[in-house]
């Protein structure tokens, strides 16, 4: 089967980072699908390893850059056409308007990871983002929650996967006398690094004086100065940042839009063995969840690990997170994408 994912470029996001993975398990070990991303000659590299077939158009640059997005775009939709692929997956919002322009005869997918109509700040894109889940694709959704319930007509829901034998708990001895705490810093607002600072710094007095602060890849000016006392872990590898994981015994993985969804930081934490406190998937059935963000509910999960969690309890719950994670492994993430896009669905 000849697979295509058109796509702008290629980044560090979690989104790039499944696309790359997900294309390698598409392909298989017996190379059963002839996988292929298309896109324009703009210079991006994948930063995360695929076995997948990288066929870049001609990049044109006039001097006028709306003019030269455009052309990129038609010159993405050409080549795809060119390549008379089985199967289109597009994964943002403007990869998918260019999936509607192939052949009637490719079955086209929408794999959807995150709403982009509440995540892009500029109007025409947000306008563009929603109305392209009424486009006439085969929706996937990361979590049945990512949409409003009158456009959930996925045709399945699959979420990302998480390295296992790269992410998984490694600590030998927990010492509960000095907890470290940690979170994935980012720019982004709704990534609530500036609510997780103010949390950790409104902590009252006994509660500081239990925790050891860790924070990987971002932080602000601000937040650094608001911050107690922390220690910052750069993070260039998936190594670092699992590296980053295991010197965490707990992680706060909250966010300000988009509950229940899938979100690598809770995954990654959970199969590392923290203990998570998160308002996203694949926690659940936990003590620690939040239904949505909530300064005073987060405060009040990190008060619960640090004064009342028993060694029996938190044994239990790293457990309990881990057998969860079985399920993420990337080899049953793309076992259920092949299943799909086989049967034609």
């Amino acid at each position: 089967m000849k697979i295509v994912i058109p796509v702008i470029g290629f980044g560090r996001a979690g989104g790039e980072r499944v696309l790359s993975k997900l294309a390698t398990e598409l392909i298989g070990d017996n190379k059963e699908n002839d996988v292929s991303f298309v896109k324009p000659r703009n210079g991006t590299k994948p930063y995360y390893p695929t076995s997948a077939n990288i066929i870049e158009s001609t990049f044109h640059s006039d001097g006028f850059k709306p003019f030269d997005y455009l052309r990129n775009l038609l010159e993405i939709v050409i080549l795809c056409r060119k390549l008379k692929p089985d199967v289109v997956i597009a994964n943002y919002f403007i990869t998918a308007y260019l999936a509607i322009f192939l052949s009637r005869k490719t079955s086209k997918y929408y794999y959807i990871q995150a709403n982009e109509s509440k995540i892009n700040k500029n109007i025409i894109f947000k306008v563009l983002a929603f109305f392209s889940y009424l486009l006439p694709l085969k929706k996937i959704v990361n979590s049945t929650q990512l949409l409003p319930k009158w456009l959930n007509n996925y045709i399945a829901e699959i979420p990302a996967g998480v390295d296992l034998n790269l992410y998984k708990n490694k600590k030998v001895k927990r010492d509960i006398s000095k907890w470290k705490v940690g979170f994935i810093g980012r720019k982004e607002k709704y990534k609530a690094s500036n609510e997780i600072v103010d949390i950790l710094f409104s902590l009252e007095e006994h509660l500081k004086e239990k925790i050891e602060v860790h924070v990987a890849l971002y932080l602000s000016d601000d937040n650094k100065d608001k911050l107690f006392a922390y220690n910052f872990h750069e993070v260039n590898s998936d190594a670092d940042l699992a590296n980053f994981y295991n010197e965490c015994d707990i992680l706060i993985a909250v966010g300000l839009i988009e509950d229940g969804a899938f979100h690598y930081p809770c995954a990654e934490a959970m199969a590392s063995g923290c203990l998570v406190i998160s308002n996203y998937a694949p926690l659940k059935d936990s003590h620690l969840r939040i239904d949505s963000f909530s300064a005073l509910d987060v405060t009040d999960k990190l008060t619960y690990c640090l004064e009342i969690m028993s060694p029996k309890q938190i044994d239990s719950e790293i457990e309990r997170n881990s057998q969860i994670m079985q399920n993420y492994s990337w080899k049953n993430i793309g076992s259920k994408f092949k299943t799909i896009i086989s049967s034609g669905k």
